[in-house]
């Protein structure tokens, strides 16, 4: 597989991960009994949307900054680098 297409299927899959880790609202209407608990004093429902939106985002951004830099070594290798 060329690496732009690998750079293209990686983002689109990506994208979709931030998309369902960032709207994590629809899971407290199908699962109602997550909202009647609490958490360090927050609500769960507060405290899931806070921690997947921040920590989890952070370490999945990093884990795609990582990738995304090794693909872009490969598509420098294939094409000579900066000329």
């Amino acid at each position: 597989m060329g690496a732009y297409k690998k750079e293209c299927l990686f983002t689109l899959f990506s994208f979709i991960v931030i998309v369902l880790l960032t709207n994590i609202y629809p899971l407290f209407y199908m699962f109602p009994g997550i909202t009647k608990g609490y958490i360090m004093g927050f609500p769960t429902h507060y405290f899931l949307a806070l921690f997947i939106g921040w920590v989890g985002l952070f370490f999945f951004y990093w884990f795609y900054m990582n990738v995304s830099e090794n693909i872009d070594r490969e598509i420098e290798a294939h094409t000579g680098g900066d000329k």
